[in-house]
């Protein structure tokens, strides 16, 4: 039998904006500017986009979040997200208190903008957005930021767990190079395109910001 890629059964017309939230995640020093200790070069490409969007939802009355990835800097919290990244090991990224998990200049939250923390890929994972997404009567999350298929594949994962709709936006998710393990290195590009094929056949509602742009303006 075969079965329609997950994207193709969700259509954004069905979806209430009035329940979906915008997750921006990872999109600080540290990974999203030039001078960061873990920088993701592709995530350039998208903070015009990111921009887009974010005053697009606010405009809307969509709410934003921002995960933001950090660490104490005792390494209580660090664990193997830390023991097997030496930079954050080594307190040199992604620490409480530091430059490098300061939002992208271009991309400041609001006053009504929510911001957490997370100590791990998963953005659910021990911090407030499961129960941000309950309170706010979500059923759906749009996801953008770093490392497309890192932090922001684990985090669509967990709330496709959570019977929440997760719609990556193909142009405002950055990815990174994989090196060979095994089977042959990727590059960024052929990295992302695995990544998003991979979502939206089993997780996730693919949507372009112009889509989703598009969509907020005519629901609401």
């Amino acid at each position: 039998m075969k079965l329609l890629p997950f994207t193709q059964k969700i259509q954004l017309d069905a979806l209430a904006p009035s329940r979906c939230a915008l997750l921006i995640v990872d999109m600080n020093a540290d990974f999203a500017c030039e001078r960061g200790a873990l920088y993701v070069p592709s995530s350039a490409a998208i903070v015009d986009n990111l921009r887009r969007l974010t005053q697009a939802c606010r405009d809307h009355d969509v709410p934003v979040l921002y995960a933001v990835h950090a660490h104490r800097h005792d390494r209580s919290d660090m664990g193997l997200t830390g023991r097997y990244r030496e930079p954050i090991w080594a307190r040199e990224a992604l620490i409480e208190g530091t430059e490098g998990v300061e939002l992208h200049p271009e991309l400041r939250p609001h006053p009504q903008d929510i911001v957490f923390d997370k100590q791990r890929h998963d953005a659910f994972y021990g911090t407030k957005l499961d129960l941000l997404t309950r309170q706010l009567k979500l059923e759906a999350l749009i996801v953008v930021g770093t490392v497309t298929q890192v932090c922001c594949e684990a985090t669509v994962r967990a709330a496709f767990y959570r019977d929440l709709i997760p719609i990556v936006v193909t142009d405002g998710v950055a990815p990174l190079p994989l090196p060979d393990v095994g089977f042959g290195a990727f590059s960024a590009a052929e990295a992302q395109r695995f990544a998003l094929t991979k979502l939206g056949a089993v997780y996730a509602k693919l949507a372009t910001t112009v889509q989703v742009c598009d969509w907020l303006s005519t629901r609401c």
